[in-house]
């Protein structure tokens, strides 16, 4: 922390560039003094106008529209862009993680990215199924049956449906939803930048 020592630089500084106040001790300010200047000031300053603009700014919508991945609008809450994928076949969620919504060229490469990491998954889902039950079917037959008697393999995949995607620079995180498999749990699949399935989880 930077010790001001003067009254006249500490009422610029403060009605200049400070965008945050922290008081570690207060006392009464008395009549022409420092603290007194600069209790004056914290009443009457006002935001920037850089500031306000920046706040506009970060308010205002971002919105994509793609032929695959359908309309985008960017989730500040969650740092990524959100939309919904819809064919003949398949309804699912889709996030697209970007650290910066309004950088067009990084927007631009992620969304391409995302596509063809969404159409690759999609042809993919058989072997997707596959891997799941690889990993998952003797877990749901001993410890999640629930006196049901056992699942066929087939039977098993046919319950595995894509619920959402979740796009990374590094790879995806596939979602499944699973029926009555594992209760209210679904499946997760992570697969790598090149498409291979890394890890398979209930969720």
């Amino acid at each position: 922390m930077t010790s001001i020592r003067s009254r006249d630089r500490a009422v610029r500084e403060w009605e200049g560039s400070c965008q945050a106040l922290s008081i570690v001790k207060a006392w009464p300010a008395r009549k022409n003094t420092m603290e007194s200047a600069l209790a004056t000031s914290a009443r009457t300053v006002q935001p920037e106008s850089r500031l306000r603009s920046m706040a506009k700014q970060l308010a205002k919508p971002r919105l994509l529209q793609d032929r695959v991945l359908g309309d985008l609008e960017f989730a500040r809450d969650m740092g990524c862009f959100t939309g919904e994928r819809r064919t003949s076949k398949l309804a699912y969620e889709v996030m697209i993680d970007a650290d910066d919504p309004d950088d067009g060229d990084e927007v631009i490469r992620l969304v391409e990215n995302a596509r063809r990491h969404l159409l690759r998954a999609e042809r993919n889902l058989p072997m997707i199924r596959d891997a799941a039950a690889d990993e998952l079917l003797a877990v749901c037959n001993e410890s999640w049956s629930d006196g049901r008697g056992p699942v066929s393999r087939a039977a098993f995949k046919r319950e595995l449906s894509p619920n959402s995607m979740h796009v990374f620079p590094s790879g995806v995180i596939l979602y499944l939803g699973s029926g009555e498999l594992f209760a209210d749990h679904g499946v997760e699949v992570r697969l790598s930048e090149g498409g291979e399935v890394s890890e398979v989880l209930v969720s």
